[in-house]
């Protein structure tokens, strides 16, 4: 999953929201890094997710979609349009406005007095600067948001094509997020409700 659907599915304590985001950012134990429990809870949350989603048979069956070219970097393209599908259906998923939702993450984010990642740092500013989170609604973000993050890759190449192959598929992909996604919400429930979250 990409950073608004790791946000919304962290649930509503705004500590455990923070760590489902820096997931992102921290890699490796966590041990000698000074974080509240309900952080430390959101960061394995948001990696239990993407281990969970990885081998979900919606997810499969959209990167088989995208074709055999991008069967490597499929799942971080659908993570991606997954963020887009999610903008455009919020109001199924959130009793919150997508606005008020994303400010109030932003400000989640920028009030973190952590000692935080320098990406994270750089993350939050264009974040909260750009209104990111809620701009993954329009299609021009996403096409732009995977050409960078191809650029970030060792062999970019491995993701030409993707904006293409995610617009000729929209209508499919589309009705595998709105079948999938409840299922994804409901596994993060039962985490969430889990003493050790």
């Amino acid at each position: 999953m990409n950073y608004l659907a790791h946000l919304l599915l962290s649930g509503d304590n705004a500590d455990t929201r923070l760590g489902g985001i820096l997931g992102d950012f921290y890699k490796g134990p966590l041990s000698a890094i000074k974080l509240k429990p309900e952080i430390v809870s959101g960061i394995h949350l948001h990696r239990k997710l993407d281990a969970h989603s990885d081998q979900h048979p919606g997810i499969k069956q959209c990167v088989k979609l995208l074709g055999p070219d991008l069967r490597r970097t499929g799942g971080i393209v659908i993570d991606i349009v997954f963020d887009h599908f999610l903008a455009k259906h919020w109001p199924q998923f959130s009793q919150q406005t997508l606005k008020h939702y994303c400010q109030e993450c932003y400000q989640i984010m920028n009030q973190a007095e952590l000692p935080l990642p320098a990406a994270f740092l750089r993350f939050r500013q264009r974040a909260s600067e750009y209104d990111l989170l809620a701009s993954y609604a329009k299609l021009s973000t996403i096409e732009l948001v995977l050409e960078r993050v191809a650029l970030r890759l060792s062999q970019p190449q491995r993701m030409a094509g993707s904006f293409t192959q995610f617009e000729q598929n929209i209508d499919a992909l589309e009705t595998i997020f709105l079948r999938t996604f409840p299922e994804l919400q409901e596994f993060c429930h039962q985490q969430l409700r889990e003493p050790h979250g």
